[in-house]
């Protein structure tokens, strides 16, 4: 149980109120256990304890602790009810492994929407990138032909009133959603 007890003081997906419950539940079981399944008990245990303390579980929990740190208490209970670690006292090792296995899964699904997402943006990025530089380059060009348009000597009377210059378009924003849709936002 010292064993049990230290990976409980080093592992970050419980909180120290479950660690509580935990150790108090475990402690409960003990007493009520009669002597003569004691040995298949620490046989369970030993089996349990290798399995916590291998590299597999070592590298799934620190990646879950890490991805459950800034979740609150309610979301946190759910992904461990989900991953069925609710209480890795009452699993046995074949339960603790089947657990690495969804973490694992779970991280995969984690990193593969963070690339899509990032590929998105970047995607959208390089999009609206493009559509100003169009923008621009199409203002250039009209911006040209006006002065060309214009530069002939006495082609406009001092006193006639000025050629109507409407102010250029608003910029519009465009972004692509997370169901491939295009939408844009206007500044205003």
């Amino acid at each position: 149980m010292s064993e049990f007890q230290q990976w409980l003081a080093s592992q970050v997906i419980y909180t120290p109120e479950d660690v509580q419950q935990i150790n108090a539940k475990l402690a409960a079981q003990i007493q009520a256990m009669p002597a003569s399944e004691m040995q298949e008990y620490m046989d369970q245990w030993q089996a349990k304890l290798k399995v916590l303390d291998g590299k597999n579980f070592q590298e799934a929990q620190a990646w879950l602790g890490a991805y459950l740190l800034p979740c609150a208490d309610g979301y946190r209970a759910q992904v461990l009810k989900q991953l069925g670690l609710t209480d890795v006292a009452d699993m046995s090792a074949a339960q603790l492994n089947d657990a690495i296995l969804r973490i694992s899964e779970g991280r995969l699904s984690c990193q593969q929407s963070r690339s899509s997402y990032t590929a998105s943006q970047q995607q959208m990025q390089q999009s609206v990138q493009q559509r100003t530089a169009a923008s621009q380059q199409a203002q250039q060009q009209a911006a040209t032909v006006g002065m060309n348009y214009g530069s002939g000597a006495g082609s406009q009377s001092p006193y006639s009133p000025s050629k109507f210059n409407p102010p250029p378009p608003p910029e519009m924003h465009f972004y692509v959603n997370g169901n491939g849709q295009i939408g844009y936002t206007l500044p205003f």
